[in-house]
């Protein structure tokens, strides 16, 4: 049997060329923190136990508000799922359904997975905020944030928290930076009962630094960039780009891969080893195991609710048709927009592709929606991504912008991607194309 040699080479940032004859590599490329971000949002729910806050400020204002903020939400289900009848056979099925790493979630309730925060309007207007930071449960030693309006520059600031966290073996504590954004709500306006509930209401998001390298491959050079990584949680999802410098938004890889796709570039399939310590292991991987969204890929599988029905979905069983799958919003004018030209498609093509609606929304916001689809008479199937969810339809299916349109065939390829309403009409030219 002829042995294949795989080399192992380890690739400096701006400083390493590989020789352009070697094919089959495991890459290591060393990444540093970088002061760009990605943030992760969360709802800062209202909580009515003041009793378990010292030195509560804004009481005497005209409107105030204690809230609560949830570091790890999952472990707070487990919690939860652990103190009630079935919930730890529900919340298995629920982290199995949306491949959730339970690695590390402890079955010990951990109080300092919580943040409280007070929010107060006083009787100028103005938004004041103190978080209690330290998570010794005493606002006195806390800093206080004041917002004269909305349209402040600096309605954004970093502030480092006291956190407890579970590491696989023992509860620690880290200090975390999450960004207040003080006018951010979590919530669609029909949420809140007044104006002044609203007002009350801030964003307290998970901050994540990027990671970034420029390494030569081959005598071509790639901007490696990681986000979303969270060194508390190292097995858990996180993203990954390569763009080809220097860089041309033509022929560009644009999407943030997840790191359990198979990643593209160089005219090669890779998939991640690890990445601990900055330090960032690839390997080759086979045509078969490419698992990603991008054409010429097996479009990935998706178990879903017919938002209009509520009857089960699954793309598999439209094999042997064709499928467009166009990703959404209610939030999203451009895809408003493109309603009409859509609605004129499917009454087109309707013998032909079988059209899927995802509309990326909160599920707050499901009976808006619904009826946004009823008013414009959307004749077609209809599914929902959660916003607040990670690794959902739209993270497999690596979508960046909206409208996005994704052409599958009868054999469950992806042979055309699209994006806006130029992507929909080139997406229905190349259609024709194959037709004639």
């Amino acid at each position: 049997m002829k042995k294949i040699k795989i080399v192992v080479l380890t690739v400096l940032a701006m400083c390493f060329t590989l020789d352009k004859t070697i094919k089959a590599q495991i890459i290591s490329v060393r990444l540093k923190t970088d002061t760009t971000f990605s943030t992760s949002e969360h709802a800062v729910w209202v909580s009515n136990d003041s009793s378990v806050i010292a030195n509560i400020p804004y009481k005497h204002y005209p409107f105030w508000s204690l809230r609560k903020f949830t570091y790890y939400s999952l472990q707070a289900r487990y919690e939860t799922a652990l103190n009630s009848a079935g919930g730890v056979t529900f919340f298995k099925r629920y982290a199995t359904e949306n491949n959730y790493d339970t690695t590390f979630l402890s079955k010990q309730s951990i109080p300092g997975n919580f943040i409280y925060l007070v929010t107060g309007l006083d009787s100028n207007g103005r938004k004041h905020v103190t978080i209690d930071a330290n998570n010794n449960h005493d606002l006195s030693d806390d800093k206080e944030y004041i917002f004269e309006d909305s349209n402040q520059v600096n309605l954004a600031p970093i502030v480092y928290a006291t956190i407890s966290y579970y590491n696989g073996q023992q509860v620690m504590q880290a200090n975390v930076p999450l960004q207040l954004k003080a006018f951010e709500t979590a919530f669609a306006d029909d949420f809140y009962k007044s104006v002044s509930e609203k007002n009350l209401d801030v964003g307290l998001n998970e901050v994540f630094y990027n990671r970034q390298a420029i390494v030569v491959i081959n005598e071509k050079k790639y901007l490696f960039t990681i986000k979303d990584y969270n060194e508390l949680r190292p097995r858990g999802a996180y993203s990954v780009n390569i763009q080809k410098l220097p860089y041309d938004a033509r022929n560009n890889n644009n999407y943030y891969y997840k790191n359990t796709d198979t990643l593209e570039f160089d005219g090669n399939l890779y998939t991640i080893l690890s990445f601990e310590n900055n330090q960032l292991q690839l390997t080759p991987a086979g045509k078969s195991a490419y698992k990603g969204a991008d054409v010429g890929t097996l479009a990935p599988n998706i178990i879903a609710k017919d938002l209009i029905t509520n009857g089960p979905f699954s793309l598999k069983r439209l094999k042997g048709k064709y499928v467009l799958i166009d990703f959404w919003g209610s939030w999203c004018v451009p895809c408003i927009n493109l309603i009409p030209e859509l609605r004129a498609a499917n009454d087109k093509y309707k013998n032909s592709i079988q059209f899927v609606s995802i509309a990326y929304d909160r599920d707050a916001d499901k009976i808006k929606l619904k009826k946004l689809i009823e008013t414009n008479n959307m004749n077609w199937i209809h599914l929902m991504d959660d916003k607040d969810a990670r690794g959902g339809i739209v993270d497999r299916y690596k979508v960046n912008a909206f409208p996005t349109s994704v052409l599958i065939d009868p054999s469950g390829k992806v042979i055309y991607r699209g994006v806006a309403d130029t992507g929909l009409k080139r997406l229905f030219a190349y259609f024709d194309s194959l037709k004639r």
